[in-house]
């Protein structure tokens, strides 16, 4: 590890407990155990994203709000700092309800806005939280928990989430010969930032090499490449919407790209091919179509 990187988690970790400690705080507030609301802790400004703190970086490529900052500090905060459980139940009146719901975060959270419990909001659109409705009877009364994914983000742990590692292949960039380097040059300078990226389509008989060129367009922009074989796209509505949620999740959070892999496809299933062609339409970020032919 780095002296640069190091540093960064030790900056990271304090800009956290101190944004938990405000949290922890307004709970006190509403518990009646705590003083004075104290003027928030403010992060000390950057020059760019790549020193910023996580939870700032998060907050910035979901749109979250201050309401919505505090509530996913809240639901991180009971599984970081042994008091909040306690704190919960203590302002909520009830010992049995010692876990974070939006019932209480609308009652001891500064800013409290309605909608930001609804379901095209960031919390709950990009699953940043998870509220289980049953387990308090309705939305407002639910437990609510922070996903595990984007609690590891906001300690400074990366890794493709679980759920989408069991379908994709990481790809590692090997040295290309000058023909292979100057068409994964084509392909970085055909995905300018300044808009949608085109899909590229890639043909050859070697995947290894469709897929060695493609990892090394994706390093000209600091992507790192993913494959997907087409015969493992999820078939179902709810389960393409599932994974392209979690997908586009990880293109915000730690910059991916994704290679779909078609070799095995029978060109014949009008389903699978039905299949590649929603997920083309749906995806985000760097997309490369890969085949032995076109």
């Amino acid at each position: 590890m780095s002296g640069a990187q190091s540093q960064w988690i030790e900056d990271n970790q304090r800009a956290l407990t101190a944004a938990i400690a405000e949290v922890h705080g307004a709970l006190q507030r509403a518990s009646g155990t705590g003083g004075p609301q104290p003027d928030p802790v403010r992060e000390p400004a950057d020059e760019g994203t790549a020193s910023a703190p996580a939870l700032r970086i998060l907050c910035e490529v979901f749109g979250l709000s201050n309401f919505e900052r505090a509530i996913l500090l809240m639901c991180a905060g009971i599984e970081l700092d042994g008091q909040f459980a306690a704190l919960c139940a203590a302002a909520q009146g009830d010992a049995a309800r010692a876990y974070p719901t939006f019932g209480l975060a609308l009652a001891a959270l500064p800013d409290p806005h309605w909608s930001a419990l609804t379901p095209l909001a960031p919390l709950r659109r990009w699953r940043l939280i998870e509220c289980d409705a049953q387990s308090g009877g309705s939305l407002v009364t639910g437990r609510l928990r922070v996903d595990e994914r984007i609690l590891h983000f906001l300690t400074g742990i990366q890794y493709l989430d679980e759920r989408l590692a069991g379908l994709l292949e990481p790809v590692s960039g090997d040295q290309l010969v000058a023909s292979h380097q100057s068409a994964a040059r084509e392909i970085a300078e055909a995905w300018t930032p300044s808009g949608p990226l085109p899909v590229i389509q890639l043909h050859g008989a070697d995947p290894a090499t469709r897929q060695g060129i493609a990892a090394a367009a994706c390093a000209a922009h600091g992507l790192s490449l993913y494959t997907l074989a087409a015969e493992h796209i999820p078939g179902s509505a709810g389960e393409l919407d599932a994974f392209l949620r979690l997908w586009e999740r990880e293109v915000r959070l730690s910059g991916v790209a994704i290679c779909i892999e078609t070799d095995m496809v029978d060109r014949n299933d009008a389903k699978v091919g039905a299949q590649v062609s929603r997920l083309l339409e749906s995806i985000s970020g760097a997309v490369v179509l890969a085949g032995s032919d076109r």
